[in-house]
């Protein structure tokens, strides 16, 4: 019997829909519109699922950005921004398109953990102590304010900001794995609606990390089978049609694949990216994960480990069999894994936040304290400096900081944009407001923790991606280069592409609607090392030459033929 939570009733303190609304949509909705695809995987993403969207169905299944194709896991990553790009061409452009599904996925990814905790935290074995006199919270309420402040908390978390809000795999990986995890858990409840969410993620993670991402899910459920009582009434008929639902759907997508050209080949190299090469050999693969593990997944791991302990001698509840099957099973994956990612850490997020989450309600007062005091001096201080060089860029003063933004991006000019300076004021002024709740507050809600953490992190993001997002999109984004190829090249003259990356060939054929092919009457070559010698034959000559301001280390070069 696991003991009881000694909580009050106060610590079920309701925690406002209208504040975690405002919170989720100051951490969503900067960075996602008002910008162009950004170089790197941001762009490699976004053409991908443009190519998509306006190919045939044959695109779909070989992930290629504009011809290009792309080894990878599987072509999972990108339905769903291919599919919102087709959906919305009459109404959106199609990279803000492919930005709305980022921010689909991630709805569900919330979605999934709010209710997969929701659901945890109702059960028997985690309620609080029934009193004396009555006063307990009902399960209901419990769960909800467990589900509220560990979804805040995964809104703190750091390693998610930056990937949550681009054409990358993160969003997606999380969805997946998120969804994994709420199967397993709906299954408690109604196991034949969580055996189908369970299958339809595995094979969503199959088709997107691969087959070693995906066994971990899947042991889980088997080990659950075995040695939780919680699960082990399902029956092993429930988890054989739980993987009975990726198996057809891997099947149908490996008959459609083999079925068009080059599919064959696809496949072959698909099943060759599926082995292991025992990463835990490597130093490297140790040293990565050592070094990035500790702020990636900060706050989520120092209240996981205090849960842990906390429950060290009743880890028979659900969510602790859960969680520290999926932790132990995911640590060795990461191990296995070809090489060491962000993706990775990512994919083991979700029952981290699960863990956490449950962990919350008995924190003690001391360490709830220190990460809220971190918290608020962590992110008043950052906030600070970027309303510091923004009003150096403004307005010239402290000229250090704004000649270093200069130099920088030369030839950018600083321009004051009313809309996003009014985001960045009202999201300073709601920081303001929560630093003062907290203060004055002797709450000691189940979620206090969270508000802090999850509301500088949105802050801050907020902030940089207001006042900042023009900036930084000048940085990032090919548009000077591409509009300096359009008045070289006539209209509907094809480009001949030579060292273009995805990202590139994506950039320079959406902004200004570039048409590359082969056999063409131009070639651009690109160039990374400046002092790279052209590699032509007599027959071309150039004209025109060109790079990002900011890169000097990059050289794009256009020539055309003659005879």
């Amino acid at each position: 019997m696991v003991h009881p939570l000694r909580l009050t009733a106060p610590a079920v303190q309701k925690l406002p829909r209208w504040a975690l609304w405002a919170v989720m949509l100051m951490y969503a909705l900067p960075g996602l519109f008002g910008r162009d695809p950004w170089r790197g995987d941001d762009a490699t993403g976004f053409g991908i699922m443009w190519t998509m969207a306006g190919g045939d169905w044959h695109d779909w299944l070989l992930p290629n950005a504009l011809g290009l194709g792309l080894l990878d896991p599987g072509p999972a990553t990108y339905w769903p921004g291919a599919v919102v790009i087709a959906a919305t061409e009459w109404l959106l452009p199609a990279d803000e398109a492919a930005r709305l599904a980022v921010l689909f996925q991630l709805g569900i990814a919330a979605a999934a953990l709010w209710y997969g905790l929701y659901l945890l935290a109702r059960r028997a074995d985690v309620q609080p102590q029934t009193m004396a006199f009555g006063g307990q919270p009902a399960p209901r309420d419990y769960g909800r304010a467990v589900a509220d402040g560990g979804l805040l908390l995964s809104l703190a978390t750091l390693g998610l900001l930056v990937n949550a809000h681009q054409t990358v795999m993160e969003p997606f990986v999380l969805m997946a794995s998120a969804g994994a995890a709420f199967g397993l858990i709906r299954a408690l409840d109604k196991p034949w609606q969580g055996a189908w969410i369970f299958g339809l993620c595995i094979w969503l993670i199959l088709l997107s990390l691969g087959v070693a991402a995906a066994l971990v899910p899947v042991l889980v459920a088997f080990v659950l089978m075995l040695r939780a009582k919680d699960w082990r009434h399902l029956g092993w008929h429930w988890l054989v049609v739980a993987l009975l639902v990726p198996a057809m759907l891997m099947s149908l997508w490996v008959m459609a694949t083999d079925a068009i050209p080059g599919g064959n080949r696809y496949l072959a190299v698909w099943l060759e990216m599926q082995k292991p090469e025992w990463g835990w050999l490597r130093i490297e693969t140790w040293s990565y994960y050592l070094r990035n593990m500790p702020w990636f997944w900060w706050p989520l791991w120092p209240v996981a480990l205090i849960t842990w302990w906390t429950w060290r001698r009743h880890d028979s509840a659900a969510v602790f069999a859960l969680t520290r099957w999926w932790l132990v099973i995911g640590l060795v994956y990461l191990l296995l894994g070809r090489a060491p990612t962000q993706v990775s850490m990512v994919f083991l997020t979700p029952p981290l936040v699960l863990l956490a989450g449950l962990g919350l309600p008995v924190l003690k007062r001391g360490l709830a304290n220190l990460i809220d005091w971190f918290a608020l001096l962590a992110f008043s201080v950052f906030a600070a400096l970027i309303w510091l060089s923004w009003t150096a860029t403004m307005t010239g003063w402290p000229p250090k900081i704004a000649n270093n933004f200069a130099k920088l991006a030369p030839g950018y000019g600083f321009d004051f944009y009313p809309l996003y300076f009014a985001a960045a004021l009202l999201a300073t002024l709601w920081w303001a407001w929560v630093v003062s709740w907290r203060i004055r507050s002797r709450s000691v809600a189940v979620w206090r923790t969270a508000v802090l953490s999850s509301s500088g992190i949105a802050l801050v993001w907020c902030l940089f991606m207001t006042l900042h997002q023009p900036y930084v999109n000048y940085l990032k984004s090919y548009r000077a280069v591409s509009a300096q190829l359009r008045a070289q090249v006539p209209a509907n003259a094809c480009i001949q592409a030579d060292g273009l990356g995805h990202d590139e060939r994506s950039s320079l054929a959406y902004l200004h609607d570039l048409r590359f092919g082969r056999s063409c009457d131009y070639l651009l070559q690109y160039l990374p090392d400046p002092e790279s010698r052209p590699r032509v034959d007599k027959h071309w000559r150039v004209v025109w030459e060109g790079r990002r301001l900011k890169e000097r280390g990059e050289r794009f070069v256009l020539y055309q033929r003659h005879d």
